[in-house]
């Protein structure tokens, strides 16, 4: 099972004292005793947001989904990589789902995560279908997935203290 734990920070001190909230909130410390019973291993990850990314802020819908789509790129491309996003991004952002675009800064380095949400996995694939319509988005792939060495994509369910509900 694959339980990510997104928290928002402005600074390596707020890292701290999020790790502390966890520890001391009841429904988090819970969550934590549920989810290490099924926990075979873990990884940790430092990531600091790309520049043209929105900033990551609560969603109205409380139905919402989100896809975690992860890539591990081949070490001395994420400049380029940026470059190719922060474009492909505006095309991508026509049907209103971008929530977060990270990479690696501590832990596994280049290692690069975009979060974006969906009321359904319905709405998903027509986003997705959607932007396949414009021949940008074509050029965007063409040019980023020879960057790449592996990637994954997970749909997750915000847990019911999540702000990203």
């Amino acid at each position: 099972m694959f339980f990510p734990r997104l928290i928002a920070t402005r600074s390596f001190l707020e890292v701290g004292l999020a790790r502390s909230d966890f520890r001391i909130q009841p429904e988090l410390t819970e969550s934590r005793h549920r989810r290490n019973v099924m926990l075979h291993t873990r990884k940790n990850e430092i990531c600091l947001t790309f520049s043209f990314w929105p900033d990551p802020t609560p969603r109205p819908d409380e139905n919402n989904i989100y896809e975690l789509r992860s890539y591990a790129l081949k070490p001395g491309t994420m400049i380029e990589w940026g470059n190719h996003w922060a474009r492909g991004l505006r095309l991508r952002s026509k049907q209103r789902e971008p929530v977060a675009g990270l990479f690696s800064h501590i832990g596994e380095l280049h290692q690069v995560h975009h979060l974006w949400a969906y009321s359904s996995l319905e709405a998903r694939q027509k986003s997705r279908d959607d932007t396949w319509q414009d021949p940008d988005w074509s050029k965007c792939v063409m040019h980023t997935v020879p960057l790449i060495r592996r990637m994954t994509s997970n749909i997750l369910r915000p847990t019911p203290f999540s702000r990203m509900q």
